[in-house]
């Protein structure tokens, strides 16, 4: 048989894990997809399926098998992904196998037995017949009642003069507020910057002609200058510098090195022992 996109093989009384189904637990399932079916001797080979044949199980649990990891690694690339994953399963215990070719009353009596409903209870009509009874009773009464016409008086009408509209006081109109003008970020500037100084008077051509000439004259008359006393100033002696002091070299210290200090550090060797002969 065939179900969840697996082939199995089965036989009565046999514990089966398949994908899992939509059935609760303790209900019954029919498999109709069987492919083929060997009593003995007689096998009988679907094409694609065995017409009429049919598996019997019973739902044992719902579960999940064991926990397996997927792990993606791509090289170089900084890609890892790891993932959890447990598949759900049914257990199945096969009750019957049914080839399809069992005579009917065989296949009823192998079949599992349906449960049948409670039939209601019947009701009782007998109050209802004596409500029907008592409503047509009744009802002649309210039709006499019904096509005797009641005389009703008129009712007086009393005249009621019309009443005079309450004068409404006109609404008194507000004087509308005086809108504030926005003052721009420019003019605002204008008015805190200090007051600018006039602007001096250009002169004409003419006036600059005739200044011209003034200015000529007053360059050309060289100004007399009085020399200045020159004072004779003593050539100073020059100091007398100590010559430096000569400071003692210091001496170099010598690198000791790891062979040198494993030497130093070796305790002394014994003396060797003298050969015979020697």
């Amino acid at each position: 048989m065939r179900t969840g996109g697996k082939q199995h093989r089965v036989e009565p009384n046999q514990l089966l894990d398949v994908e899992r189904l939509p059935a609760a637990v303790g209900d019954t399932v029919e498999l109709l997809d069987v492919l083929l079916v060997a009593d003995g001797e007689e096998v009988a080979i679907g094409q694609p399926t065995v017409a009429g044949a049919r598996v019997i199980a019973e739902v044992v649990e719902h579960s999940r098998e064991k926990k397996i990891v997927v792990f993606k690694y791509k090289a170089k690339t900084r890609y890892r992904r790891k993932i959890g994953h447990r598949q759900a399963y049914t257990r199945l215990v096969i009750r019957q196998i049914l080839s399809g070719r069992e005579p009917a009353a065989v296949a009823a009596a192998k079949a599992p037995a349906k449960r049948r409903r409670r039939a209601a209870p019947a009701r009782k009509r007998a109050p209802k017949a004596a409500a029907k009874a008592k409503v047509e009773a009744a009802v002649p009464e309210a039709e006499v009642a019904a096509e005797a016409p009641v005389e009703v008086a008129p009712e007086p009408v009393a005249e009621v003069a019309p009443e005079a509209a309450p004068e409404v006081a006109p609404p008194e109109e507000k004087p509308a507020k005086p809108r504030r003008r926005r003052v721009a970020k420019a003019e605002k500037a204008a008015e805190e910057a200090p007051p600018k100084p006039k602007r001096r008077p250009r002169r004409t051509k003419a006036e600059a002609e005739a200044a011209a000439p003034e200015a000529e004259v007053a360059a050309e008359a060289p100004a007399e200058v009085a020399p200045e006393p020159v004072a004779e100033v003593a050539p100073e002696a020059a100091p007398e510098v100590a010559p430096p002091e000569e400071k003692p070299a210091k001496p170099r210290r010598r690198r000791v090195t790891k062979a040198e200090k494993a030497a130093e550090e070796a305790p002394p060797k014994p003396k060797r022992r003298p050969k015979r002969g020697e």
